[in-house]
């Protein structure tokens, strides 16, 4: 198999750059093809359907003529190759180069109809690809090294938007969530997940973290979505009312519940000078401080994140 350089293939833009490198990387480690189409087609739900995969990869070349082949699959009518394409075509674009858009579009056009009433009244919620963070480094657990995640997740170029009802169930894709965890001369807040939580698998768990989904709605502002939909969602859910000083201190990712799946945490520690935290949503309930030495005697009742910042909290000053 020859392969030409990654700019003769579809010439990206700067943009969408980072897409590009992780598929040529797996080509040039002698992954082969199959492996650039597995990392491309891993977000989509169906789009690793053994048939499609095995056309596209028995017709290819090249990584170009892989992506060349989509029209064929969609002539075909096969539903893999549709999600194939609209992956492509609403997040890297490089179906517009090589000439698939109107493939698609026609395709896409035929069904817009139906279904723009309920996209219109979807949440879509800030994901990355799941391979996206193995490439950086998988962990089981937290780590506090923060900062090369943060680098690679947080860059546009790889953040997308998803209907919150398909990603939740989907361990493809990652939401990253804020998880802000406030502290007043070493006692913790914490509080319980009432039945009207939004997270109906978190319902009656205790917790010590305050946050929620980064929302496409929070891209308006012109500044960091992330620290603007971090600071909606405790404006949503608490009323803090004490100075602070604010630092990004770990993430946490639980691969083995349903739950942590499809969700990174983001924990942020707010040292407060004042323990004036109070709930503001409904599902808050049973809410204070308390030292953590307590809240570790109870570790059984609090949620899956809350136990494992336990483990690093205390090292923290």
């Amino acid at each position: 198999m020859s392969l030409t350089s990654p700019k003769s293939v579809f010439l990206p833009s700067e943009q969408f750059k980072p897409f590009t490198t992780l598929w040529w990387h797996a080509l040039t480690n002698g992954k082969g093809v199959e492996r650039a189409l597995a990392m491309l087609a891993t977000p989509i739900r169906f789009a690793a359907e053994r048939a499609t995969c095995a056309l596209i990869s028995e017709k290819s070349a090249t990584l170009g003529n892989c992506f060349r082949t989509i029209p064929k699959c969609l002539e075909m009518g096969t539903e893999p190759g549709v999600r194939m394409i609209e992956y492509l075509h609403d997040c890297t674009c490089v179906a517009r180069p090589i000439g698939c858009s109107s493939i698609f579009l026609s395709k896409r056009n035929s069904s817009e109809g139906n279904r723009m009433t309920t996209q219109q009244t979807v949440e879509h919620v800030l994901v990355v690809p799941t391979l996206l963070f193995h490439e950086v480094g998988h962990f089981q657990g937290f780590t506090t090294n923060t900062k090369p995640y943060l680098d690679i997740l947080l860059d546009p170029s790889y953040i997308s938007y998803r209907p919150r009802p398909e990603v939740e169930e989907d361990p493809s894709f990652k939401q990253l969530i804020p998880y802000c965890i406030f502290r007043h001369q070493g006692q913790i807040f914490n509080y319980m997940r009432g039945d009207k939580s939004g997270e109906a698998r978190l319902h009656a768990k205790r917790s010590i973290g305050i946050g929620g989904h980064i929302s496409a709605e929070d891209q308006n502002t012109g500044t960091s979505v992330y620290r603007v939909g971090m600071q909606r969602e405790i404006e949503e859910e608490v009323y803090l009312e004490s100075e602070f000083t604010e630092s990004c201190v770990a993430l946490i990712n639980d691969d083995e519940t349903e739950v942590g799946r499809v969700h990174l945490g983001i924990v942020h520690l707010f040292d407060l000078d004042n323990p004036k935290v109070r709930p503001r949503e409904k599902s808050i309930i049973q809410a204070g401080f308390e030292q953590p030495a307590q809240l570790i005697k109870d570790r059984d009742q609090f949620e899956t994140w809350s136990q494992i910042c336990f483990e690093f909290l205390s090292t923290i000053d």
